[in-house]
């Protein structure tokens, strides 16, 4: 047995590469070498096999080496899985003591930080930080977290550099191009912060495009943030997180794969909690949440335990659009009327309060009504007393979906952008924030942020603030027809007529 510890001694792959073909049960002064590659990597561990020969333990690690890689699992050195091994590649083991890392590890807060500190003399004009801040860029539109660039004096949950290839936190010596590590909890280099993400910088050329000989730092950066955000290597060839990379190539798209992992780590799924037949509208109000329904009845139900079903109210005859404001409930209906009832009292009716002509989305704010309607104005109306009308204050072009929040109106239009404003005074306009691709469905305001539902069923959040900020993709909302949010979660009424509730943010 060997006790040698596989990072003491660097990996030859020239010794690999002049090893031939070894059976099972065969011995060669290269299978050593083998099998420092296998224990570098986590196939197999130091107490299991005998050096230089190619044993049971070490033809079950190259099967699983193989396995992973793409290749026949012979067990045996072969042509193949020498050629694989010559690769360049990442630094980080692929599997722990021959198991296969979990990726249930993610970080445990929204906004993280990272930092430069040393560069590459290869690029000019600290070109590898903008290709690392596209690498981030990309990660950020898929999985809701924000990156922010601070200073290493800053103290970053992220620290990224061009290192020598003897780098202490894990030798990159061989083909080994970059290393990274994984979130607090199931680190396997570093048990501080920051993390690494490091390049060698010593027996490599980087570059910022497919270029002979060198390796593009946006490729192989994309990789590297994929383990700080907890994934493991991928074994489906042509994803991001494919251990080995070539000189002269570009990956700076996540594959299907890719985004499958980081859903698996960062999607907080919706909890199903029950039926909701036939809902054209919901609103969340004084800790309960209310529905009409295409059967013109109103429904009322604690939203927190699942098995509470629905209490029938009262009826909600020819509803389109419901708010909640000041302990009331108000809805819009199709023969242009606005109607109040205090939603407590099953016994207690609905108020005719005035006219809503033409409404196509309504939202409550700072004790104030706001409409728009199907001509393109916004209007404004102090719900109490029943006798004040509406006030025109200004237009609401293509308004397909509209929600107050932190004190201002947003709204999403039927030209995929996303607009706010300051509801006072009337003279103030709408503020262009962004676009609102595919925003058809439903709008909630949520614990300071936004949240929309597409009409290609994914759910999206942003903060409103400021407005050069994007939507994160933060899961999916298959089928949503209303959503409005209570007691610091999501709730969402599907057209399979199911009730749905997902916690706000992770």
């Amino acid at each position: 047995m060997t006790n040698e510890s596989p990072r003491r001694r660097t990996l030859s792959l020239e010794t690999i590469s002049q090893t031939p073909v070894v059976q099972v049960g065969e011995q060669n002064a290269g299978v050593e070498e083998v099998q420092r590659y296998l224990r570098t990597f986590g196939y197999i561990s130091s107490t299991e096999f005998t050096a230089a020969l190619l044993d049971d333990p070490t033809s079950a690690a190259l099967r699983k080496y193989q396995e992973r890689n793409g290749l026949e699992p012979t067990g045996i050195f072969d042509e193949q899985t020498r050629d694989a091994m010559l690769q360049p590649r990442c630094a980080m083991p692929d599997m722990l003591n021959g198991v296969a890392f979990s990726t249930t590890c993610m970080w445990n807060r929204r906004k993280l930080t990272y930092a430069f500190d040393t560069s590459t003399s290869d690029i000019t004009a600290q070109g590898e930080f903008a290709a690392v801040r596209a690498a981030f860029a990309t990660w950020a539109a898929v999985v809701p977290l924000q990156f922010t660039e601070v200073t290493t004096a800053d103290s970053p949950d992220i620290r990224i550099g061009w290192r020598l290839a003897t780098d202490p936190d894990l030798s990159m010596v061989g083909r080994a191009l970059a290393h990274a590590d994984f979130p607090p909890g199931c680190s396997v280099v570093t048990n501080t912060l920051p993390k690494p993400v490091h390049f060698d910088d010593s027996e490599h050329t980087w570059a910022l495009r497919a270029q002979a000989s060198a390796f593009d730092v946006e490729t192989v950066a994309l990789h590297e943030i994929g383990h700080i955000l907890g994934l493991q290597h991928s074994t489906v060839p042509g994803a991001v997180m494919w251990p080995s990379v070539s000189e002269n190539f570009t990956l700076r798209a996540l594959a299907d794969d890719d985004r499958e992992g980081i859903s698996s780590l960062y999607e907080t799924p919706w909890q199903h909690i029950g039926h909701a037949n036939g809902v054209v509208a919901m609103a969340g109000l004084n800790g309960k949440l209310y529905c009409a329904t295409n059967d013109n009845k109103l429904h009322m139900r604690d939203p927190v335990a699942w098995d509470v079903d629905w209490t029938h109210i009262g009826h909600a005859n020819g509803v389109v659009a419901m708010a909640g404001l000041n302990g009331k409930l108000y809805c819009a209906t199709n023969d242009d009327k606005l109607h109040m009832r205090d939603p407590v009292a099953w016994d207690v009716d609905w108020t005719h309060i005035g006219h809503a002509n033409g409404v196509v989305a309504m939202a409550g704010l700072n004790g104030k009504l706001y409409c728009a309607t199907h001509d393109d104005n916004l209007h404004m109306r102090d719900p109490v007393p029943w006798d004040v009308d509406w006030t025109h204050i200004g237009h609401a072009n293509g308004v397909v979906a509209m929600a107050g929040l932190n004190g201002k109106l947003y709204c999403a239009t039927n030209d995929n952008n996303l607009h706010m404003r300051d509801p006072v005074p009337w003279d103030v306009d709408w503020t262009h924030i962004g676009h609102a691709n595919g925003v058809v469905v439903a709008v909630a305001g949520l614990n300071g942020s936004l949240y929309g539902v597409t009409n290609d069923n994914k759910l999206w959040m942003r903060e409103p603030i400021p407005w050069e900020v994007n939507w994160t993709h933060i899961g999916h909302a298959n089928g949503v027809v209303a959503m409005d949010a209570v007691n610091g979660s999501l709730f969402c009424a599907t057209n399979d007529n199911r009730l749905w509730m997902r916690p706000a943010g992770l």
